[in-house]
């Protein structure tokens, strides 16, 4: 099977990987890199909302194939942040899914996001980013009064991902310390934003 892999530079390690010629070794896979999975696996046959930013379009693959494996609608909304294209096109376009372009963390991006809660009504939104976009769409369907599952890319860092060196250590709002490269959460266990959502 081919591998594709997608690269944002940043800093020493990343740029490193340009240099590295015809061969990679790479270590993996890391299974926990969404949070709420259980909502995701529950969905069937209905409809799911994608917000994906930057480099995080390459873990929205895998999730909207999975919805529309278990037979729901989809729609994206995307925000090519600092890699400033849509390089995963090809695969929504295979997908059926339409893909709009906003971000939300523009008034312009917001009203699309709010427009799209109004009229399509999601059973589940995914959001591809930092935890900062993460907060910015709790906050939004908070503010709209809406209590939707959501399902996260995590942000945490991870060195060893074996959960022994404690970098992806996090404390839940339940005030336990967690390893978040093995433990499976959703967001409401790491930042309490939302009230009981609905099954």
């Amino acid at each position: 099977p081919r591998l594709k892999l997608a690269v944002h530079s940043v800093g020493p390690k990343t740029a490193s990987l340009r240099q590295a010629g015809g061969e990679l070794v790479i270590k993996g896979p890391y299974l926990n890199g969404l949070f709420g999975l259980r909502y995701l696996e529950r969905l069937a046959g209905k409809k799911a909302l994608l917000l994906v930013r930057g480099i995080c379009q390459a873990a929205s693959v895998p999730v909207a194939q999975s919805l529309v494996r278990q037979g729901n609608k989809c729609i994206a909304v995307f925000d090519p942040g600092k890699t400033e294209k849509i390089f995963v096109a090809d695969y929504y376009t295979d997908l059926k899914i339409p893909i709009l372009e906003g971000s939300i963390y523009e008034k312009e991006g917001r009203d699309l996001l709010h427009r799209l809660l109004r009229t399509e009504q999601p059973d589940l939104i995914f959001s591809g980013g930092s935890n900062a976009q993460h907060e910015d769409v709790l906050r939004e369907l908070r503010s709209l009064g809406l209590r939707i599952p959501l399902v996260v890319t995590s942000d945490f860092t991870v060195c060893c991902g074996e959960g022994i060196c404690g970098s992806c250590q996090v404390r839940t709002v339940a005030g336990r310390r967690v390893r978040s490269c093995k433990t499976q959460l959703t967001p409401d266990d790491i930042w309490g934003w939302t009230q009981e959502v609905k099954k």
